[in-house]
């Protein structure tokens, strides 16, 4: 090989010299297959972005929810983060492009029981991460029944207080008081609590129970119960056949509070003639048959023109020598021209020891006020009129409609009627009575 100088190849190549074969062809004298020196080596060893984002549901913090609350996610990656979607049950709930990641969340139009509220972040390329929780929701407050003691009933000494509660979340939290001093708090079942009621001063008691669950929502329950050393009734088989005088409304309404100026513009009184047409010392039970007073202002007599109601409905009620409960029943009537409807009515006392009255008496049911609209103004009339009042109307027990109010009279005592005699009327009997 010829060689030149540096300077001849810098000015052949000005002119575009090649390497091919001539007598000034210039030639690379390392034969190694290394190309490095024209070559340009890449450095970058990144790839796409694959890694999804962080993300965490940090609330609802309870398993546990009930009216509005507040769902919030936190996410993060390293390219940035494009978006938060918030679902529940895969339904979107919002899509968020800024931090904080939050929404309210209504839970009322959702079924109680369990639902999965879900994140899924977004990042700048495309990547999606999730985080998901199961919350109950509950939109009802605990329910609450005495086992025992039963409503009404005399107790003595040592009394066994035990509840039954149902509610879609747990419950924590149960206060047990009697006349509004805390008794017991329980943690959780079995919902027992124990009263020493020895000692006390004879006369009516409320026992009331207040259930808290796990979604905060809370319900109270409260019960009647008797401490008193009562005398049994000298010849109780004596009571059948016969008949007590007792005016529901002329005791002292406990509930609703202060419903009086209402009673009075519609009714005055309601009066009824309560009759033992069974009874069973043995067996512990007792039939009532209630019928109402024929109107005119003479004499007590039976109103033969409305029918007669057995309290209980075919069922005995308790007989607790001389302790006695009857109902429930639903009492229909007619009063000074006013219709009267009575749902889940009680009748709860004890009979003197000589059988001449039923004394400690009171009455627990529930007052439709809806035969009352009428002389108002129409429908939910009576409602808005105690309203007025500060008294709201509570669900019928029958229908559940919102038109109810809560009756709870105590202090009554109906005396005995020796001159009067109750007798079964059927509304067939007083269609087809021609006096009616």
């Amino acid at each position: 090989m010829r060689c030149v100088s540096g300077a001849l190849v810098l000015a052949l190549l000005s002119f575009g010299c090649t390497s091919s074969p001539g007598p000034y062809a210039v030639e690379d004298d390392d034969t190694s297959d290394d190309d490095s020196d024209d070559d340009v080596a890449d450095d970058d060893t990144s790839g796409p972005d694959l890694v999804p984002p962080e993300v965490e549901l940090t609330v609802p913090a309870s398993a546990y929810a009930s009216g509005v609350v507040e769902v919030s996610a936190v996410a993060s990656d390293a390219s940035g983060i494009e978006r938060v979607d918030l679902l529940v049950d895969g339904v979107l709930l919002v899509s968020d492009d800024a931090s904080p990641f939050t929404a309210p969340w209504d839970t009322a139009p959702y079924s109680d029981g369990p639902h999965v509220v879900q994140a899924v972040a977004y990042d700048r390329n495309g990547n999606s991460g999730a985080a998901e929780r199961e919350v109950g929701v509950d939109n009802h407050a605990p329910e609450i029944a005495f086992v025992t003691p039963q409503n009404g009933r005399e107790v003595e000494g040592v009394v066994a207080v035990e509840l039954s509660i149902t509610d879609t979340s747990p419950v924590p939290s149960v206060d047990v008081s009697v006349d509004g001093v805390l008794l017991e708090a329980l943690t959780g079942p079995p919902f027992q609590a124990t009263w020493d009621a020895s000692g006390l001063p004879p006369g009516q008691y409320e026992v009331s129970a207040t259930a808290t669950d796990a979604a905060g929502l809370s319900a109270t329950a409260s019960i009647w119960v008797r401490v008193d050393e009562s005398i049994p009734v000298d010849d109780p088989d004596s009571l059948v056949g016969r008949t007590y005088l007792l005016d529901a409304f002329s005791g002292t309404i406990v509930e609703p509070a202060g419903i009086e100026p209402v009673l009075d513009l519609l009714v005055s009184e309601l009066p009824l003639l309560l009759s033992p047409v069974e009874l069973d010392a043995g067996e512990g039970t007792v039939r009532v048959l209630a019928a109402m007073v024929e109107a005119g202002g003479g004499p007590p007599a039976q109103d033969r023109c409305q029918a007669t109601v057995e309290l209980g409905g075919g069922v005995p009620g308790i007989f607790d020598d001389p302790d006695f409960q009857v109902g429930p029943a639903t009492l229909e009537a007619t009063v000074e021209g006013t219709e009267i409807r009575v749902e889940d009515l009680l009748v709860i006392g004890e009979f003197a020891p000589d059988g001449s009255a039923m004394q400690e008496v009171f009455v627990i049911g529930s007052i439709d006020t809806r035969p009352m609209d009428e002389y108002l103004g129409g429908v939910g009339a009576a409602c808005d009129f105690v309203g007025l009042l500060g008294i709201s109307c509570l669900p019928c027990p029958s229908t559940g409609d919102p038109y109810c109010l809560d009756l709870w009279v105590e202090d009554l005592y109906a005396l005995h009627q020796p001159s009067v005699t109750v007798v079964p009327r059927t509304e067939a009997e007083i269609a087809a009575d021609p006096g009616c």
